[in-house]
């Protein structure tokens, strides 16, 4: 379906902390963290066919810019340009738990456990994500279900899972 087109972008929802401080390992990330921007962003994923025409000005991990129009062109272009006051329902939406919980920052980012000193964040980066956290998204919990239920060594195995 996507194979003439030279990315694909799927909306991208940055999710806070919850106000948690300390996560609970024994429950799922999704319900834990719900709170979110209300800003979707999106990342996109390059077709290599279409590699030798990015632009060099492409720097940005969330999207190509490619030779031929130099644009990026989302899935509801009016309402980024102000024509329509409503979204459209991404068909992929991509949630980012960036923080996690207050505790799982402070250890991951901040510290810097398995990252090298340019990677390392700071708290002023954690309070800012927070602070944009102001909208709630459950759309996740209706896959809910099939993810507990989901017997990942039956479907490696090509069993029903």
């Amino acid at each position: 379906r996507y194979n003439k087109f030279p990315s694909v972008s799927f909306y991208w929802k940055m999710f806070g902390s919850n106000g948690i401080v300390k996560d609970d390992p024994e429950k799922n990330v999704t319900e834990q963290f719900t709170l979110c921007w209300n800003f979707n962003s999106y990342k996109s994923v390059l077709n290599t066919k279409f590699s030798g025409l990015i632009s060099k000005k492409s720097r940005s991990p969330h999207f190509f810019r490619f030779r031929f129009f130099n644009r990026v062109c989302p899935k509801n272009p009016a309402y980024y340009a102000g024509l329509r006051n409503t979204q459209i329902r991404p068909d992929v939406q991509l949630n980012h738990y960036y923080s996690k919980s207050y505790d799982y920052f402070c250890n991951k980012k901040m510290i810097g456990r398995n990252l090298d000193a340019k990677e390392k964040f700071s708290l002023r980066q954690f309070f800012d994500n927070e602070h944009r956290a102001v909208d709630a998204d459950y759309q996740i919990f209706r896959y809910m279900v099939e993810l507990k239920t989901f017997d990942l060594d039956a479907w490696a195995e090509g069993r029903d899972a």
